[in-house]
């Protein structure tokens, strides 16, 4: 389980340093956004721009651009820093593969396996 974590961590980092030098900030708000609701088990949360913009090595006004055109295209709505996500595949559509390759291995590492999935029986992995 040490190793998988470990792994898991290390695909997070190595890929977040790569996606932030070759994707756009619509891509990389897209993932860092769908990695947020999957971590809250939420489709809304609290979240500012200040901090967003931090995350994504980014001004503010770029973040609010990226918001702003993300709410205009039904993926998200932004209120007072509260965000929903509402449109899930649409959001999806916007990020990178980035956000897959994290999400699965951060399943690996929380799986009994080390495949993903758990022994038949078990309860499925978020």
């Amino acid at each position: 389980m040490l190793r998988r974590s470990a792994l898991a961590l290390f695909t997070q980092v190595s890929r977040n340093a790569a996606c932030d030098r070759i994707h756009t900030v619509r891509q990389r708000a897209a993932r860092w956004l769908l990695m947020t609701a999957d971590r809250m088990d939420s489709p809304s949360f609290e979240l500012t721009q200040h901090f967003l913009a931090q995350m994504l090595a980014v001004r503010r006004i770029s973040v609010s651009e990226v918001a702003q055109a993300l709410a205009e295209d039904g993926c998200i709505t932004y209120t007072r820093g509260i965000i929903t996500i509402i449109d899930r595949p649409g959001l999806l559509s916007y990020s990178c593969d980035c956000y897959d390759v994290i999400r699965r291995a951060t399943l690996d590492a929380l799986s009994r396996n080390g495949d993903g999935r758990r022994p038949a029986g078990d309860e499925a992995v978020r």
